[in-house]
């Protein structure tokens, strides 16, 4: 979805995943290879750590982490 919002010429949301599908297709790579991932609305992955109860979260092993009030 980010993708979407951050490109003003895609009209829908199907256009950016067709366009995203596309350029992996032309490549020859699959998305998550151009750090393209698809996660829940709410959630969160990617290259950082969060320090939450004494507790690192690791978010770069590909889990996925929910945004709650408790994480912030």
């Amino acid at each position: 979805r980010e993708i979407y919002y951050l490109h003003p010429f895609f009209k829908a949301q199907q256009e950016a995943d067709e366009a995203i599908l596309d350029a992996g297709s032309i490549l020859g790579v699959p998305r998550n290879c151009m750090n393209i991932v698809g996660a829940t609305k709410g959630c969160f992955v990617g290259r950082m750590r969060i320090l939450k109860n004494c507790e690192w979260l690791d978010c770069g092993n590909g889990d996925e982490y929910p945004i709650t009030q408790q994480l912030l």
